[in-house]
């Protein structure tokens, strides 16, 4: 407009209508602030402090603790935003590291310090590979250089795993080619997650389901590697909302963040954790990380805590929540593989 041959031809009304579209932009993003709700907006880099405001039991003048239902009442903002929780994924799931549901070949990526004295192997599904941003900060700070094996919705396992309604016989395919592949890199340590609480009794039945037959298959699995002499670690899995879609829930309700709550206890049981759990206590040596109490911290789960969105998909955390989780993971996991390499 302003360089339009009627306009320019005087500066003081091209600058006039410049000054009056200008105020025209402001006037209509106030507008915007007053009719569209404001939590769930991103804050200036900093603000958002996650699992840190456990450690420091909430801001001065928050009277809720934080992780409790009544301190969703005093949250105006938090990140990452509902609408793009998905997106919050970590580093590795979005450089290709993470092996698709059709192709049994296992795929190797490295991270944390490429010239560490440690080498860590990180094993299986997306329920592992969750944690990538606090282990690799770990990793970095404790001189571990990280190499990560991830199938989707296949666990490290022996036994046979249905995926879609169907035997998931690429998972099946995979672990067979993962086991000697891991026996040959002989890494320090392995850490290990799944999201799978069950496998099948009949390799050719999904209706067979078992968590009896998991706990076996996992039990199996880490007693293979325990004999080759290399040690263990499971990252129990993380609380289960079960039908309750946090990120979708949490954007449908952004003036009720209460109706995206629900129960720990329940929550627990939902999730692989209890087989794993089961497993573990059959194999000596295998030692368990578990992260319940910063992930649920009171007797019903909320969906923010310290202004970070806690879930993406599923019963995923999302990556900036497992960010801010660092040092409370380096606090378990830390010595949990020092005494495992002795």
């Amino acid at each position: 407009f302003r360089f339009a041959k009627p306009i320019a031809k005087s500066n003081r009304l091209a600058l006039s209508m410049g000054a009056n579209f200008s105020l025209a932009g402001v006037a209509a993003g106030l507008v915007l602030m007053l009719v569209v709700p404001q939590v769930g907006t991103n804050p200036q880099e900093g603000q958002a402090a996650g699992a840190a405001a456990l450690r420091q039991g909430g801001s001065a003048n928050q009277e809720e603790p934080p992780g409790s239902v009544q301190s969703l009442a005093s949250i105006d903002w938090f990140t990452p935003q509902a609408t793009v929780a998905t997106s919050d994924n970590p580093e590795s799931s979005e450089a290709g590291c993470s092996q698709n549901q059709t192709d049994p070949e296992p795929i190797v990526c490295e991270w944390g310090d490429p010239d560490g004295d440690l080498d860590v192997a990180v094993i299986g599904d997306s329920k592992v590979i969750q944690w990538q941003s606090a282990i690799e900060q770990i990793a970095t700070d404790e001189g571990w250089h990280v190499s990560s094996y991830i199938k989707s919705a296949c666990a490290f396992s022996t036994g046979m795993q249905a995926a879609k309604g169907e035997p998931y016989t690429s998972c099946a395919q995979w672990n067979e080619r993962m086991l000697p592949l891991i026996l040959e890199a002989d890494p320090d340590v392995v850490i290990v997650s799944n999201r799978i609480d069950n496998a099948l009794a009949d390799p050719t039945d999904v209706d067979s389901r078992s968590e009896q037959v998991m706990q076996d298959a996992l039990a199996e699995r880490w007693t293979q590697l325990a004999e080759a002499g290399i040690p263990v670690v499971v990252m129990l899995d993380t609380i289960s909302p079960g039908d309750i879609s946090v990120y979708e829930c949490v954007a449908d309700n952004l003036d009720n963040l209460e109706a995206c709550t629900f129960d720990r206890e329940e929550g627990i049981e939902r999730s692989a954790a209890p087989v794993q759990q089961a497993a573990a206590d059959r194999v000596d040596g295998v030692r368990t990380i578990d992260m319940t109490e910063f992930i649920c911290p009171e007797e019903t789960c909320v969906p923010v805590i310290g202004n970070v969105l806690v879930y993406r998909q599923t019963s995923h955390i999302t990556s900036t929540y497992a960010r801010t989780l660092a040092p409370e993971l380096a606090d378990r996991l830390v010595p949990a593989v020092n005494e495992a390499v002795g």
